[in-house]
């Protein structure tokens, strides 16, 4: 495996909220590399197999994806008819996590007629779900007939394209796989889309073209850090920001999708807030119940979950004093949930030795409890001398590994 691959796969199973800006190959000199492959703004691809839960895309956010696209549709009212049922909520709760909304429609046509269709068929729902005219509209197309020539492909692709402007939205793009303009698949110099994100899973985008604004790199971005397959999920470079920009995208479609329209505000407090005010920063749920959220006028919504990390966007008071934090679209969280309790049993010194189990390289941490990373990875396989033990009242333990070097007893095996 490239090493470039293996260090990015490494940073993201650990949740390392790093942009893409080293190159174990760089300085190498091959002219069909695209230029942009060493820095980018990460976007996911999202679907009905992905979550659609605020806790998912805040997750995203907080691991420094700003943006997400997702897929509305597929065929057309008289083919397969396919709505995602979450799209409602997904689009929702990705605004109300400070990402920046795209669109897609997974392309089944086969001629001009059958794609203006499918076109037609995805701006229905575009508008039932109330987008912006500025969001990303991709024409997701992955299937090309049996003997269907580039021509033909290219101009149905140029159709549904036409279609979607013709109706006023005029931010659109193509999705394909690299093959398709290295292989004679369609004409690339024909196509009329001005904007392209081109999947390749490899250590570089392996194509040149100057509409290139993403590049699909991988399958297996695992978003929960697991490393189990079912948490793999589509991850891209945007290295134009079309996708990730609000004036090109859809996060800023409705009052609603906007994360600071109460942070800094001291009037239109509702009932239940006293005050509010600017804050910023991450905090983490800390209680092991989780942290009931709550709106401006006091009423409860979802619990987020223990351990859940989460951007803050402003602060507020309520009558008898307690803060809160901002965390999404007029959804606050209790200050004193993200307060660490004390451990059930003190700190105890030990002779035992804790070898890394996790498969990966695994961070260390400041305190016990995953709160504030030290900046420091152990290598899987291994070995370090444990100098305290700490043990919760859930059961979850920690051990130090000297000076400030904490790790959870999930990643260690203990001898």
């Amino acid at each position: 495996m490239n090493k470039k691959i293996f260090y990015i796969f490494s940073l993201f199973l650990l949740g390392l909220t790093a942009m893409v800006g080293f190159n174990a190959n760089r300085g190498q000199a091959q002219a069909d590399i695209f230029p942009g492959n060493d820095h980018g703004t990460f976007v996911a691809d999202v679907s009905s197999y992905q979550p659609d839960s605020l806790y998912f895309f805040q997750t995203l956010k907080n691991q420094g994806v700003k943006g997400v696209v997702i897929k509305l549709t597929e065929g057309s009212a008289d083919g397969t008819a396919y709505v995602n049922k979450y799209a409602g909520t997904q689009i929702k709760n990705a605004q109300a996590a400070g990402l920046n909304v795209s669109v897609y429609h997974f392309g089944d046509y086969y001629g001009d007629a059958d794609a203006i269709a499918e076109a037609k068929w995805f701006v229905e729902f575009a508008q039932k779900f109330g987008l912006s005219k500025n969001t990303v509209m991709v024409d997701d197309k992955e299937t090309v007939a049996t003997g269907e020539s580039a021509a033909h492909l290219t101009s149905s692709i140029n159709a549904f394209d036409g279609y979607l402007k013709s109706q006023g939205y005029n931010n659109t793009a193509l999705y394909a796989m690299r093959s398709w303009f290295t292989g004679g698949t369609i004409n690339p110099s024909d196509l009329t889309p001005t904007h392209l994100w081109i999947s390749e899973y490899s250590d570089h985008l392996y194509y040149n073209d100057s509409r290139i604004d993403m590049w699909q790199y991988t399958s297996q971005y695992n978003w929960t850090g697991s490393g189990l397959t079912s948490d793999n999920i589509d991850m891209s470079l945007d290295y134009t920001q079309y996708f990730t920009d609000p004036q090109g995208g859809s996060s800023n479609n409705n009052s609603s999708s906007n994360n600071n329209s109460n942070s800094g505000s001291n009037t239109s407090n509702g009932t239940f807030f006293t005050s509010k005010s600017n804050a910023s920063g991450v905090k983490t749920v800390l209680n092991t119940n989780g942290a009931v959220t709550y709106d401006s006028t006091g009423a409860k919504h979802q619990t987020l979950a223990y351990k859940s990390a989460w951007r803050v966007n402003g602060a507020a008071t309520d009558a008898s004093g307690n803060t809160y934090y901002l965390v999404g679209a007029d959804l606050y969280i209790k200050d004193s949930d993200t307060k660490a309790a004390a451990p059930s049993t003190p700190a105890t010194t030990t002779g035992k030795v804790a070898t890394i189990t996790s498969g990966v390289p695994t961070k260390l941490w400041k305190t016990p409890g995953f709160i504030t990373p030290n900046g420091q990875t152990l290598p899987n396989g291994s070995a370090w001398k444990i100098i305290k033990t700490v043990q919760y009242a859930d059961g979850e333990t920690w051990y130090d590994l000297g000076s400030g070097q904490w790790i959870s007893g999930l990643y260690v095996s203990v001898k």
